[in-house]
């Protein structure tokens, strides 16, 4: 299969010549290493904290990596004797050194591993103009000078923070095809930076050594940007190198590379910098796959030198406006930003329409049916869920829920190997969200009947109404693009709170923590129809199908099967989808709307251009639509368009009486240049037939 990353506004700049990208492997010359302790002789409270992390206990705990069952199995189907000694397993979770003349392990991935083997640096490193001497007592002339000799000998410096972070990824994004494909070593799941620092943080030389100081603000920010970056660069080397284009590890590689590109679009969004354009163009068109080594190859040098020049000219004092995105927030500019530009959708999504039939889900309903679903891990608020409820929302969430949901990126890290992800990978369910991420016209004429204004944007993000059902929308990303269609959570249900205990823990336990027993015909018919059974009376006049007609449960699940435990009888599952669906009461019959396709083709056709690069500014982005408030549209009165064809939901004639109904209207076309008018201007011109098209069927006024 190929794949190409289009970038809205994304043309492709000469990049000068540089020095070489940042160090993509972490392999340590074991001549070179000097071990952990000869650092913990001056860094003892680094030392001490390192004892600590996981990091640490791979070599001393009472379960050592070697010592792991699913290690060995791994090592088993590699032909690896011995993990500790001359083994590939060395590179990344060892540290290793030359004893009677064979390379083996003596801790595991410690200092070292991150800031260079030390047997070059660590008698002058801390060395101040020939003499110890207090650090406050040296100037910044001095500080670069003892830098730059420091880099010289091998080492991996915080004031190089790209060339040090980068290191994480040699290891953490797993770059080598026969270790996963062969092996059945995980692909390597989400990998949050700050996050992933903090948990090993050993600032100590920051607060002069009074206590382990947390990571800066202005730093967060920086790494808010390099994590994107180093994970689409170190995505594009590992695919470079990748052999067969149709494996799964060339199909995770290639979900990575879009997930990180997407992050690195929303950063765009919110502030102005010379180098995330850069990164963003140089990444727009790129062919991604297993093969393409010269193009990739070219893709990632530049996308390092690019990321290496933020990491340098940047000190994260002037990205403010990042802080709301680290937060969970809309990504709205704060004052004092480093170009801020406010996110040009949060006006559309705070101005969604009131709730037209029904109350929210409640937020103890769970994926089970029944128990209560465990609340949110507590953290920063985030971004209010649009009003936007009816019988479809009270549906579509409950299978979800309100508990966090982590996206299938996590899943995926562990079930790279049991056939979950590469059927995944294959399956239409992975598809799902690409109509609306495409702004395909009848994606796009049913969101814009649905909200009552142009929603070619609102109808991908993560808040609106449709991404319910076509889009996994991981928690805190309810303002963002949604990257990913159907996936682990909407059936199995939010795995926040279950995914690191689930395999271990009982049945009943997984279920107290949120988890869906699918076993249950019951819990399946209600997750299955939360989605393929649409009873939203406004949802289907906007021309959305029903979903239910030719849906078969037991035969839609033999056609997923993706595991290996078998599955209720089919005269069971039939039984409980029949239920589920008397027990929600038939579908509305209702007349369905239509909108003039000269409209929705301008409205798709502007879409399909801010994605394919014509737009302005980063991204393409040309800034908040205007001239859209909220409207609220009855869900008893769906919009109907006499003339266009009056028909069920499900596509038979309506009978009966049609008194109440708008009289035939003319909206007056649109005038032939629009597909070149402005974005706002065009957006206007759709307002103002809409706004006619409600007036004059009861809609608004």
């Amino acid at each position: 299969m190929i794949r190409r990353l289009v970038l809205v506004g994304a043309t492709l700049i000469p990049l000068a010549a540089g020095p070489p990208p940042g160090a993509s492997a972490t392999r340590l010359d074991p001549a070179m290493t000097v071990g952990p302790e000869a650092c913990g002789e001056c860094h003892d409270s680094e030392f001490a904290v390192w004892r600590e992390t996981a990091h640490a206990r791979l070599y001393a705990s009472e379960e050592p990596l070697n010592r792991r069952p699913r290690a060995q199995e791994i090592a088993g189907k590699l032909g690896v004797r011995l993990i500790r000694h001359d083994s590939l397993c060395l590179s990344c979770h060892f540290t290793p050194t030359l004893s009677g003349g064979r390379v083996t392990a003596f801790a595991g991935v410690s200092c070292e591993s991150c800031h260079g083997v030390a047997r070059g640096w660590i008698t002058v490193h801390n060395t101040f103009q020939g003499q110890r001497v207090r650090r406050a007592a040296e100037s910044a002339a001095q500080r670069r000078e003892r830098v730059e000799r420091n880099v010289a000998l091998g080492m991996y410096t915080p004031e190089r923070i790209y060339d040090l972070v980068a290191r994480c990824y040699g290891c953490h994004l797993v770059p080598e095809e026969t270790l996963v494909e062969t092996g059945g070593h995980t692909s390597g799941g989400s990998f949050d930076l700050a996050a992933r620092i903090d948990a090993i943080r050993h600032n100590f030389v920051a607060s002069g050594r009074s206590g382990n100081a947390p990571l800066p603000p202005e730093l967060r920010r920086k790494l808010a940007v390099l994590g994107p970056a180093l994970e689409l660069e170190h995505g594009l080397r590992a695919l470079a190198a990748a052999g067969n284009a149709e494996s799964g590890y060339a199909r995770a590689l290639v979900r990575r590379a879009e997930r990180a590109l997407r992050d690195l679009s929303r950063i765009g969004r919110v502030v102005s910098v010379p180098e995330v354009d850069r990164l963003l163009a140089t990444a727009g068109g790129l062919r991604l796959e297993a093969g393409n080594r010269a193009e990739l190859t070219h893709g990632f040098e530049r996308l390092a030198e690019a990321a290496r020049s933020f990491s340098e000219a940047h000190d994260g004092s002037r990205l403010g406006a990042l802080d709301a995105v680290l937060a969970g927030g809309t990504g709205a500019a704060v004052e004092g930003g480093e170009g801020e530009a406010a996110d040009p959708f949060a006006e559309l999504l705070a101005a969604a329409p009131e709730a037209a039939g029904g109350p929210a889900p409640d937020a103890g309903a769970a994926a089970s049916g029944g128990g209560a679903t465990p609340a949110s891990a507590p953290g920063p608020a985030r971004p209010a869920i649009p009003a936007v409820e009816g019988e479809l929302r009270k549906r579509i969430r409950e299978p979800l829920g309100r508990a966090r949901v982590v996206g299938a990126g996590e899943c995926g890290s562990c079930h790279r190997h049991a056939r979950q992800t590469e059927w995944w990978f294959r399956d239409p369910h992975n598809r799902s969200a690409r109509p609306l991420l495409e702004r395909r016209p009848k994606a796009v004429e049913i969101a814009t009947l649905y909200y009552g204004r142009a929603a070619g944007e609102l109808m991908v993000k993560g808040g609106s109404v449709c991404m319910g059902c076509h889009g996994t929308v991981p928690t805190g990303d309810e303002a963002w693009e949604v990257a990913d269609g159907v996936s682990c959570e909407h059936c199995h249900g939010p795995a926040g709170e279950y995914l690191k205990s689930h395999q271990e823990a009982s049945p009943a336990e997984r279920r107290r923590l949120g988890m869906a027993d699918l076993g249950d015909p019951a819990t399946r018919a209600r997750a299955c129809s939360s989605c393929h059974y649409v009873t939203d009376p406004r949802l289907l006049a906007s021309g959305h199908p029903p979903g239910s007609e030719g849906f078969e449960l037991a035969e839609r699940s033999a056609k997923i099967v993706h595991w290996d435990r078998p599955q209720p009888a089919a005269t069971a599952l039939g039984a409980a989808y029949r239920q589920t669906l008397q027990s929600r009461g038939p579908v509305p019959q209702v007349r369905v709307a239509r909108l003039d396709p000269a409209v929705v083709r301008s409205a798709a056709g502007t879409a399909a251009s801010r994605s394919a690069g014509t737009g302005s500014g980063p991204g393409g982005l040309t800034g908040p639509a205007s001239g859209y408030g909220a409207r609220s549209i009855p869900a008893a009165r769906p919009a109907f368009v006499p003339g266009a064809g009056a028909s069920t939901a499900g596509g038979a004639p309506l009978a009966g009486p049609t008194s109440g109904w708008a009289a035939p209207i003319d909206l007056e076309a649109l005038p032939a240049d629009a597909a070149d008018r402005p974005l706002d201007e065009l957006l206007l011109l759709v307002k103002e037939r809409i706004d006619a098209l409600f007036a004059a069927t009861g809609g608004g006024g």
